[in-house]
């Protein structure tokens, strides 16, 4: 998800960009041709008025004067030959400009009404300022009938003014020029972005066009556009892109909320790699996990609930007997069985916070032990309980092993206990260590575990049904109680066939070293 908002932001950037540059190239091209047709519109006026009444040779001496001056080439075509756009203009005597791919204005000033002069004038520079103000300066210069300011400035799209030379702002340099009668820029003061054009007349004045603006490439309209394009798009990329992510998650909180409010049942639905889909998938593994957990406790709790149930039943019973004996031997009886009723809760509870207190992993105190030992204690105590019982040993761990001697106790006790009640009279316990670690396996003659019940006898209360009988016998704890220890030393557990006909309880149990013996070691190593 994160990846496709990080890609998705960046090729709105790049859209953005390439949108904002399509619309800088539509204002470039719409307002640069605009500038220079408005710029130049004065001259090609005054040069269109002028070439309307003069005789052809006086024309051509005159359009090569011009021609010069705005680097330019002139040539006379027929007003036929142009485009219906064009026609209509230059028969009412007004200067058309043409439209074309090169960077040169075109321009058609009429001559008659069958013929025009097409001018190319070179883009736009300063040259075609200079050659303005020395026409404007020639007109109001000629001997008869010379054109005065006022009939200049109609022609004119730029301010224009006689001033005395004195009266100019203008540095060493450009004073310099205009003392030697040259045409000269001079940026306005007040404006950096515009300039005047003085243009000496006699001695002791000047013509001044301006003033005159530069062109803006970045007008704060344009750019207030290109942001506002730039935004645009970004924003709804991103509007785009968040809001399914945002949907997303409000998918997973509600999910997670109803969660929270009790539906144990309730899954994110997700899709994808992603990041979120990532969290959902781990929320789903973590409510399942909850959820078992949950059940787990119900049933347990149920499971405790039926069991007390039985042994409190009689010993209200056994109560009723002894507040209303038949006779002292029957007090007696009903006082020995209500005794035994306690012992049994006594170890039912004692079993339940053994159960508990082996689910954290400070339960387990470890030390070297010696495995053979322990086998030998457990089986003595276990054939004096179990005295029909034939418990066989082959024991080969008579070597110390690190681990906890009081919880391996119980996982032999455990294990001797389920094979004497559930087998046939025939018991074996076995040992071995290796490399790898300790391996303890019991085996019994009795109905076996089925195969699609090996992975669940190790759960609380649960008692295989039929294989291994339906007489509930003990707590129903203590293969699950073998079951933690063993997680406690970091081993597992397998259930198998025996050779005796019935089920095989093999513990593995992998070798650990003690934390204080690895730090004596390291010293020593270091010390090498």
């Amino acid at each position: 998800m994160f990846s496709r908002i990080y890609t998705g932001i960046v090729l709105s950037l790049l859209i953005a960009s390439l949108l904002s540059y399509a619309v800088y190239l539509w204002s470039y091209n719409t307002r640069y041709p605009q500038h220079e047709s408005r710029s130049l519109s004065g001259v090609v006026s005054l040069v269109a008025s002028k070439i309307q009444a003069q005789s052809p040779a006086t024309r051509e001496r005159y359009l090569r004067i011009v021609s010069d001056l705005l680097d330019a080439s002139a040539e006379t075509v027929a007003v036929e030959s142009l485009a219906d756009g064009a026609r209509g203009p230059l028969r009412r005597g007004e200067p058309h400009r043409l439209d074309v791919t090169t960077d040169a204005m075109v321009w058609c000033l009429p001559v008659d009404a069958r013929e025009c002069v097409e001018l190319s004038v070179s883009p736009l520079s300063e040259l075609h300022f200079r050659a303005m103000a020395i026409l404007y300066v020639a007109e109001m210069s000629r001997r008869s009938a010379p054109a005065t300011v006022e009939s200049l400035q109609a022609l004119s799209p730029f301010a224009l003014a006689v001033l005395p030379l004195e009266a100019v702002e203008a540095d060493a340099q450009q004073r310099s020029r205009l003392d030697n009668g040259a045409v000269t820029l001079i940026p306005s003061a007040a404006d950096p972005n515009s300039f005047g054009v003085f243009a000496p007349i006699d001695g002791a004045s000047v013509l001044h066009i301006g003033p005159i603006e530069r062109f803006d490439r970045f007008p704060v309209s344009l750019v207030v556009g290109l942001l506002a394009t730039a935004g645009g798009v970004v924003g709804v990329a991103c509007y785009l892109l968040v809001a399914q992510l945002e949907r997303q998650l409000h998918r997973m909180s509600s999910t997670m909320a109803r969660f929270g409010e009790g539906a144990l049942d309730a899954r994110v639905a997700h899709s994808g790699d992603d990041a979120v889909a990532r969290v959902g998938k781990q929320f789903n593994t973590m409510a399942t996990n909850i959820k078992r957990v949950v059940d787990g406790e119900r049933s347990f709790i149920g499971a405790v609930s039926h069991d007390l149930r039985t042994p409190l039943a009689r010993m209200r019973f056994r109560l009723e007997d002894i507040e209303h004996p038949v006779s002292e031997a029957e007090r007696g009886a009903a006082l020995v069985g209500l005794r035994s009723d306690l012992d049994d809760v006594q170890g039912y509870i004692d079993e339940l916070l053994e159960h508990h207190r082996l689910g954290s992993a400070q339960a387990a105190v470890f030390g070297d032990t010696v495995v053979d030992s322990v086998v030998r204690d457990t089986v003595d105590a276990m054939r004096t309980q179990y005295a029909g019982v034939q418990i066989d040993t082959e024991l080969n761990a008579e070597s110390a092993f690190h681990l906890d001697k009081r919880l391996f106790q119980r996982i032999v006790t455990n294990l001797i206990d389920n094979a004497c009640k559930y087998g046939k009279g025939v018991v074996r316990i076995t040992t071995a260590v290796s490399e790898l670690g300790l391996t303890l396996c019991v085996a019994d003659n009795g109905a076996g575990v089925p195969p699609a019940e090996r992975g669940r006898v190790f759960d609380v209360f649960y008692q295989a049904e039929g294989s291994r009988g339906s007489t509930r016998s003990g707590y129903g704890l203590g293969l699950s109680i073998v079951k933690r220890v063993i997680a406690l030393h970091d081993g597992d557990i397998d259930i198998g066939d025996s050779e005796l006909g019935g089920a095989c309880f093999c513990v593995h149990l992998p070798r650990r070293v003690d934390k204080r013996e690895a730090r004596i070691a390291q010293r020593e190593s270091a010390r090498v």
